[in-house]
């Protein structure tokens, strides 16, 4: 796990990554082993000078979420269409699991984006690309849009 952190923190340096992205299986449930080798790794971690965004899979508790976040810095990753990020000013969305988001979907993904100071997007589906091009797109025509480059 050491060597394989070790090559991500250099190719994020590489690309000048904006966020790092963690996850685990939705089989790494919060029991207090589970919660320790979290801790342990995110310990080293913090000693990176990247920004670290985690999306936990399965049942984790809001809080346990939150204590994580808030504790080692990290940005909660959550899927706009089914709950909120929460942790801070800054969002990252992950959408997946759909074929293809239509017009409204990405309207409604656009107004969950707000009140954010960033919000990062991944399309992590079939269409991904197709829907992020349309999503930037939609953003663009209108006032007051975000960074795009986070987009």
């Amino acid at each position: 796990m050491q060597r394989g952190w070790a090559a991500t923190v250099e190719m994020a340096k590489a690309l000048v990554a904006a966020v790092v992205l963690l996850q685990r299986p939705a089989s790494f449930t919060p029991t207090p082993t589970h919660l320790r080798k979290l801790g342990t790794f995110l310990e080293g971690a913090q000693k990176v000078p990247l920004r670290l965004a985690r999306e936990p899979h399965g049942d984790w508790p809001e809080a346990v979420i939150r204590c994580i976040c808030a504790r080692y810095r990290i940005v909660h990753v959550a899927d706009p269409l089914t709950r909120a990020p929460v942790t801070g000013d800054v969002a990252y969305f992950r959408l997946h699991g759909r074929t293809g988001y239509t017009d409204a979907d990405l309207g409604e993904i656009w107004a969950r984006c707000q009140g954010f100071r960033e919000a990062f997007m991944f399309f992590n589906n079939v269409s991904m690309r197709e829907d992020a091009q349309r999503f930037r797109e939609m953003i663009r025509r209108r006032p007051s849009s975000p960074d795009l480059a986070t987009i």
